[in-house]
């Protein structure tokens, strides 16, 4: 097993290989992985699959609930989610916090069982308890929206930084999240910002926008900052954002902040994807620029009909301008 700490697959196969025909159930296992992942030898699901079961049935835990996950999906086995339960739940009794947190899982979505959300929520928390990542936000969440137990935002929080301080990128959002919404906490808008920019740095996106969001409204400590709004609402975009961050991008292209030219192309770019996926102000502002050839053909037809969406998505300002166009004779 040295070897393989080492990452020397090649010197480690044989080695593990002999350990695992003579039956001991670890050397087995990571016969198993080393087949699943191609380490130090040609991957091969359908060897995984034997080796994890040989591994199985001595009744090696991660074996099992390595076993479990590929009857779940179907790798190197027909699809059974009977079977999937039934080794994960092995394992699970053993204390094994990751097949606790996969049996967990099976309830939360009533995969091969009827849908339990307080026995989900059993199993998360064991596998939590045990210092599992995943499943502490997973208690967290649950805790939040009264998933199988009643809801407590206190409890919530607590689990959400358990699995934060591990890194768990889901988490590091929840937490700044907490924070920014007043959930269990006093509003802190400096601490959301701590915790979002752990995440964004990770690619969370929704963390990746809310920064942005904030950059561009400043804070109670602190003014606009439309460099860190730039940095952040360009990731968001990238990684697939398509409401607040691109709107924000528009808006820093319209004007030229953060350094950035005026350039009204870009800038009609960004706020149609805004305004595509309905986003009342980014239909406000692309209005503006049909209205008035900004980025685009002046078309006061389109600007009026951008200017309605608008202004049924709530936008005062849109139905002012709508109201101008019509008492200039426009659609």
């Amino acid at each position: 097993m040295a070897l393989y700490e080492k990452q020397q697959y090649k010197e480690a196969f044989p080695l593990i290989e002999k350990a695992a025909r003579t039956g001991n159930a670890e050397a087995q296992f990571q016969l198993g992985k080393m087949y699943q992942r191609g380490q130090g030898i040609t991957e091969s699901i359908s060897q995984a699959f034997e080796w994890y079961e040989k591994s199985a049935r001595q009744a090696f835990s991660n074996a099992q609930n390595n076993l479990g996950l590929m009857y779940q999906k179907g790798l190197g086995v027909k699809k059974d989610l009977n079977f999937a339960r039934q080794w994960l739940a092995k394992a699970a009794k053993q204390t094994n916090p990751s097949a606790q947190y996969n049996l967990a899982f099976l309830y939360e979505e009533g995969l091969g069982v009827k849908q339990d959300l307080t026995t989900a929520f059993d199993w998360y928390l064991k596998a939590a308890e045990l210092g599992h990542a995943k499943s502490q936000y997973k208690v967290g969440y649950a805790y939040q929206n009264a998933l199988g137990i009643k809801r407590d935002d206190k409890k919530a929080m607590q689990w959400y930084k358990k699995s934060a301080e591990q890194g768990n990128i889901n988490a590091l959002h929840a937490v700044g999240v907490m924070y920014s919404k007043g959930w269990s906490v006093p509003v802190d808008k400096d601490k959301a910002i701590f915790w979002y920019t752990k995440a964004g740095e990770k690619g969370h996106m929704p963390s990746q926008a809310n920064l942005c969001s904030i950059y561009v409204a400043g804070t109670s400590s602190s003014q606009q900052d439309w460099d860190r709004a730039f940095h952040w609402c360009s990731m968001a975009v990238e990684n697939g954002d398509k409401q607040d961050a691109p709107f924000a991008l528009g808006f820093i292209y319209l004007n030229g902040y953060a350094g950035q030219e005026l350039d009204n192309q870009k800038a009609f770019q960004m706020l149609s994807i805004a305004s595509e996926n309905d986003l009342p102000i980014a239909s406000y502002w692309l209005g503006v620029m049909y209205e008035n050839g900004l980025g685009t053909k002046k078309d006061r037809e389109k600007a009026a009909a951008l200017y309605r969406k608008a202004a049924d998505g709530g936008s005062g300002l849109a139905r002012k301008r709508l109201q101008k166009l019509k008492e200039n004779g426009s659609p």
